[in-house]
């Protein structure tokens, strides 16, 4: 390759983003050179600049996008020949996902789903470590993620269908491999005295495998109005590594009375997700794979199976 090609396939891409939040996006992207922002808009105001100048080459759909619009977005770009990068790939179902990608490829363009959990600081962390190591194989699995609920309205309709996928989409990750058997519960809701009529809704997960390693899930939605909790701990034949974010506190001890301070985690997670991107090059529309494997998608159909049958499912029998 010569240099002037070099300098051409390395030179940042077009980019049209999708979202109702443009806030944290004009932060993060002086830090991503990779992207060449052409606009901030709405889902209802992306169809009327996917031909205005600056013309994007490809369209990128925003975690805060509603899911009923996602698949509306996606076709439009595929027709007007956009490349297109879904930011959160946990709102569609893993096969969908998977067929998506295909027409895109089949029409020389590329799709890139991207998931936005692997990029917590936490996640990072454990998965650095075992990538390097560290942990040697791994051996047992534990997530908590406990979220909050606005009072009254309670616990959204569903939301369990999209924490299954975050959640496979994790545990593959970081186990290396898929499962081989999974059992999901549904606990008895727990009403809560200040709103009885929006209770806490718990699912609890186990997976079996590959090999020796197993997971242990605890998901949880319509705590009090608050901070979300996460837990995140791995054994691994080598050495176990644990984050938690205590409600995003540290304990601080500068003279006098110790305090609680809320550090959070900023815009970090949404920094590394858009550094994740590598847009196609600007002088070929040639499909390429995506990075995001679609083998969680057979741990997503066995939970499902699982949760509405109350008995464990081995996963190949998904007949994934």
């Amino acid at each position: 390759m010569s240099g002037s090609d070099a300098t051409q396939a390395a030179a940042p891409q077009p980019v049209l983003i999708v979202t109702s939040l443009p806030a944290p996006f004009w932060r993060v992207l002086p830090r991503c050179p990779q992207l060449d922002c052409v606009g901030l808009v709405t889902a209802a105001e992306a169809p009327a600049r996917w031909t205005a100048p600056p013309t994007p080459q490809t369209v990128l759909i925003a975690p805060d996008v509603p899911p009923d619009e996602v698949l509306s977005l996606l076709g439009r770009a595929r027709q007007q020949g956009l490349s297109a990068w879904l930011a959160d790939g946990a709102v569609l179902d893993l096969r969908i996902g998977h067929e998506l990608q295909q027409a895109f490829c089949g029409a020389g363009l590329s799709l890139h789903i991207g998931q936005p959990w692997r990029h917590r600081p936490m996640v990072e962390t454990v998965y650095a470590a075992l990538q390097s190591g560290q942990l040697g194989e791994p051996g047992i699995l534990r997530l908590h993620h406990w979220q909050s609920a606005r009072e009254p309205e309670g616990v959204p309709p569903g939301w369990e269908w999209q924490a299954l996928r975050q959640t496979a989409d994790l545990v593959t990750w970081l186990l290396g491999d898929i499962p081989e058997t999974v059992w999901v519960t549904r606990p008895q809701s727990v009403a809560r005295p200040a709103w009885p009529e929006a209770p806490v809704e718990t699912v609890q997960i186990h997976c079996g495998g590959p090999g020796p390693a197993m997971a242990l899930i605890d998901l949880a939605h319509g705590l009090p109005a608050g901070d979300d909790y996460w837990s995140l701990s791995i054994i691994g034949s080598r050495g176990g590594a644990y984050a938690d974010d205590h409600r995003n506190r540290q304990l601080l001890f500068g003279g006098g009375t110790a305090r609680a301070e809320c550090t959070r985690e900023g815009d970090w997670p949404l920094l590394q997700l858009l550094r994740s991107f590598s847009p196609p090059p600007s002088d070929s529309r040639t499909s390429r794979p995506v990075d995001v494997s679609f083998q969680a998608a057979a741990l997503v159909e066995a939970m499902t199976r699982s949760l509405q049958t109350g008995e464990s499912v081995r996963v190949q029998e998904t007949g994934a």
